[in-house]
């Protein structure tokens, strides 16, 4: 694969450095044909009198690489998107993801509506009681759709669509 080079490379630098701690990723044919992605960790130890060789640790990180590849193609396609798109903590309404369209839409850079609530942007949930009505209605319903409005930067109140669910979304 076009990886063997680097790692080759990367080996050597081993091989030629007792101090150096080698750290990489590359493809790897599975006895099944398959390819794979596994991480290594090695050291030279060749100057250890009790272990007189290179010490290599390897994992098998292919569902990591391919997991972290979906969502790279996801969040691409958020990106791309005309419509807005916010990711919000349904306990206190803390918004942990926003695409481009949300910001140029309200006027806002992307690090200030990370740190910014649903609460804040949308005046008819801005208290506590009514943002809590609000995910018990999507616990219970799955899929929401409402109209509202959002407070954009420069003040004034934007009419919108809102779809919203409730997603449990794993570690």
């Amino acid at each position: 694969p076009e990886d063997l080079a680097s790692t080759s490379e990367e080996f050597g630098r081993v091989v030629q450095n007792p101090d150096y701690v080698a750290s990489t990723e590359f493809r790897a044919k599975h006895k099944d044909g398959s390819w794979i992605t596994l991480e290594i960790r090695g050291q030279n130890q060749l100057d250890d009198a009790l272990i007189e060789g290179i010490v290599v640790v390897g994992r098998d990180v292919t569902d990591r690489k391919d997991r972290e590849e979906e969502l790279h193609r996801m969040e691409k396609l958020l990106q791309r998107s005309n419509d807005a798109f916010f990711l919000s903590d349904p306990a206190d309404g803390a918004i942990e993801y926003v695409n481009d369209t949300a910001c140029e839409m309200l006027g806002y850079d992307r690090e200030t509506l990370l740190e910014t609530t649903m609460r804040e942007l949308v005046p008819s949930i801005s208290d506590v009681e009514s943002w809590n009505d609000r995910i018990e209605s999507l616990r219970s319903e799955e899929y929401v759709f409402f109209e509202d409005t959002f407070r954009a930067q420069d003040g004034t109140h934007l009419p919108v669509e809102i779809h919203a669910s409730l997603e449990r979304i794993e570690d």
